[in-house]
C-alpha cells in the first residue's frame, strides 16, 4: 500500500473530462478513498468548464473490490457512512458519470459504479463468477459493454 492518501487515487482533469482512477492495483483497488472522492466531486459539479466524470481502476485485474477497513472502534461505522453518502452523490450527480467497469469489482465497487447513470461492462464478477460484458448489459448492471476482439 501506499504510504500517502493522495498517491491511492489518481485525479486528472483534460478539458471537459475529469477522470477518477483508483490506484491501488496489488491491492485491487480496494477502496480507502472516500475521503478524497467526495470533495472533489462536489468540487467538479460546480465547475462551469466540467461535462462528464469517468471513474476507473488501475491494473488490469480490479475495478475495484471494496472497501478495506479494520473493524476496531467506529472507524468502520464511519468509513461505510462516508461512503453510502457518495453513493448517493454519485445517485443524484449532474454530470455525466461513467463508470469503466474492468475486472474484478465487489461491494463497494459494486456502490461506485452501479449508482451512476453510465456504466460500461467490460468484464464484472461477482460471488466467483464472472459475468462477461454481453452479461453484464443484459443483466442491466451495465448501460454499456464493449466487445474486444483478439
Amino acid at each position: 500500500m501506499s504510504s500517502t492518501a493522495e498517491s491511492e487515487v489518481l485525479f486528472n482533469r483534460e478539458n471537459s473530462a475529469k477522470d477518477i482512477t483508483f490506484n491501488r492495483a496489488k491491492a485491487l483497488n480496494a477502496l480507502l478513498m472516500v475521503r478524497q472522492i467526495y470533495p472533489k466531486m462536489k468540487e467538479w459539479m460546480i465547475d462551469e468548464n466540467a461535462g462528464l466524470v469517468f471513474i476507473k481502476g488501475a491494473g488490469d485485474k480490479a475495478f475495484c473490490v471494496g472497501g478495506d477497513v479494520l473493524c476496531n472502534g467506529n472507524v468502520h461505522k464511519e468509513f461505510f457512512r462516508e461512503e453510502y453518502i457518495l453513493n448517493y452523490l454519485i445517485r443524484t450527480y449532474k454530470l455525466r458519470y461513467i463508470a469503466l467497469i474492468d475486472g474484478i469489482t465487489m461491494g463497494g465497487g459494486c456502490g461506485l459504479s452501479i449508482h451512476g447513470k453510465f456504466r460500461v461492462g467490460i468484464f464484472l464478477a461477482l460471488t466467483g463468477y464472472r459475468l462477461k460484458g454481453a452479461d453484464v448489459f443484459h443483466f442491466g448492471l451495465a448501460t454499456h459493454y464493449v466487445c474486444l476482439f483478439s
